[in-house]
């Protein structure tokens, strides 16, 4: 999506919505997601978002917290492993059985 003009983002303080955001990461996957953010492209998708964002203040609200542990990225990884007889080192597998528990304990939640 492009903003016109170009410098609306700026103007709506949108930088500062990212620095505030960096803040909180844990992952070089949510940096990427948060390099790629832009302002919602129109009232039903900044809704939709609104919405997600509602749900998970409701969850946040329950004494079973949410379990939101660090996730490794493991893009490169699954990468490496795609060709047919790829070693995969242990490091990288264990990276995986993370990001496959803490996605486990998320659809469990």
């Amino acid at each position: 999506m492009k903003l016109h003009p170009s410098s609306a983002a700026a103007k709506l303080g949108f930088d500062a919505v990212r620095e505030r955001l960096a803040a909180h990461l844990h992952s070089r996957l949510g940096q990427d997601r948060l390099d790629a953010m832009q302002p919602a492209p129109n009232l039903d998708a900044l809704r939709d978002e609104l919405q997600r964002v509602a749900e998970l203040q409701a969850a946040l609200r329950f004494d079973d917290p949410v379990p939101l542990d660090p996730m490794p990225d493991v893009r490169e990884v699954l990468r490496r492993a795609a060709p047919e007889d790829a070693y995969v080192a242990p490091d990288d597998l264990l990276a995986v059985r993370l990001a496959a528990d803490t996605a486990r304990r998320l659809k469990q939640y």
